[in-house]
């Protein structure tokens, strides 16, 4: 069976993986004779570059319920799977840690993955009251959009005043707020998304779990160790198709996980004694996420080859495979058009160096800026 939107086989020979698992023990690396387990299929429709909007989670093409994926597999997006589902938004930690520019709608449709029912989608945001004309109207066309698709915005202005020494301080710290949401409102929830990489949050997280109710930590750059750890699930935010719209993709039309598409990934997999390894790539999250390998038609992932001398300048392959780091690349076909490969790879992000990887800022992960103030 062909994947949708692809030439990639899916069926009869060996995929990728499982010749590459093969050459391990024969010492032989068959890379142009193996079939890729699937190389498709995100949940986003073709641009729109008509949907004009003053913030950038709103220039990118609109979310689409029906997934190519999904529909090879008989299933439907739309059946709900009976959970309760809150989402939580620390509007300014997100934009300012990396994520400015983030899909709202995304974020929804993740959130209830599976049909979930969104009870609570709160955003907080702090906002300057003696801002100018045009940041005001610019604001509330942004919170406007965010209302559109269900969001509900609470809004906590910033006070200024000087502090013993005379200095100006600027306070508008949201987390009180949604803590005291949270609380209140997950005995009538299933599940409770927290955007937010704030470890602040973690005695919150430890007390809705308590109540019985399952947490999430969706962040992106700057997370807190002990907030992902505490977390039932944490997911960065770059991996997820279309959370972050990426730029050459909306020229190039290309669909998220497609041959000619940038995606983000994880190296999952690194065999040093040939050089060689596999990011793992998120495809379609309406699939069973906890299903790792790639090669389970149920799984939500596809692998990307990549030779170790691809690799960034800054990242050394002795630290690999590694869940600490993020990887952006363009997903090439082979020239037998049968594996997928990874192309012009790119860090999104670092931190503390893990087993010999040796991160640094690049111009991928610090080209975003923290947003202006609205």
């Amino acid at each position: 069976m062909t994947a949708p939107g692809s030439n990639v086989q899916d069926g009869g020979a060996k995929s990728g993986a499982a010749a590459h698992r093969a050459s391990e023990k024969t010492g032989e690396l068959p890379l142009e004779g193996a079939a890729s387990p699937r190389a498709v299929g995100p949940s986003v429709a073709a641009n729109n570059p008509s949907a004009a909007a003053p913030h950038p989670a709103f220039n990118s093409p609109p979310v689409t319920t029906s997934s190519p994926l999904a529909a090879t597999h008989g299933r439907s997006l739309t059946t709900g799977n009976g959970l309760r589902v809150g989402v939580y938004v620390d509007v300014a930690n997100i934009e300012i840690c990396g994520g400015y520019g983030m899909r709202y709608d995304v974020l929804r449709e993740f959130a209830c993955r599976g049909g979930g029912e969104p009870l609570r989608l709160n955003a907080y945001v702090a906002v300057d009251e003696n801002s100018d004309a045009d940041r005001k109207r610019n604001r509330n066309n942004y919170f406007s959009l965010l209302r559109s698709i269900g969001f509900k915005v609470i809004e906590k202005p910033i006070h200024t005043y000087q502090d013993s020494e005379g200095h100006v301080v600027r306070k508008g710290n949201v987390d009180m707020d949604i803590a005291l949401d949270v609380i209140q409102q997950c005995e009538k929830l299933d599940k409770v998304v927290l955007a937010s990489g704030d470890g602040d949050f973690v005695p919150l997280v430890r007390a809705v779990q308590n109540k019985g109710c399952r947490v999430e930590v969706i962040a992106f750059r700057n997370v807190s160790g002990d907030l992902r750890r505490e977390a039932d699930a944490f997911t960065s935010g770059y991996l997820v198709p279309n959370l972050l719209p990426i730029e050459a993709n909306r020229e190039r039309r290309a669909l998220w996980g497609e041959p000619g598409s940038r995606v983000r990934g994880q190296c999952h997999r690194y065999i040093a004694d040939k050089g060689i390894g596999f990011f793992q790539v998120l495809v379609d999250f309406h699939r069973e996420m906890w299903i790792l390998d790639s090669e389970d038609p149920a799984s939500a992932y596809i692998e990307a080859f990549f030779r170790a001398s691809w690799l960034p300048a800054e990242i050394h392959p002795g630290g690999l495979p590694s869940r600490a780091l993020d990887f952006e690349f363009e997903l090439a076909l082979s020239e037998s058009g049968r594996l997928l490969e990874a192309r012009e790879i790119t860090l999104m992000k670092w931190g503390a160096s893990p087993l010999g990887v040796v991160p640094a800022p690049t111009a991928a992960a610090s080209a975003t800026a923290p947003p202006p103030e609205r």
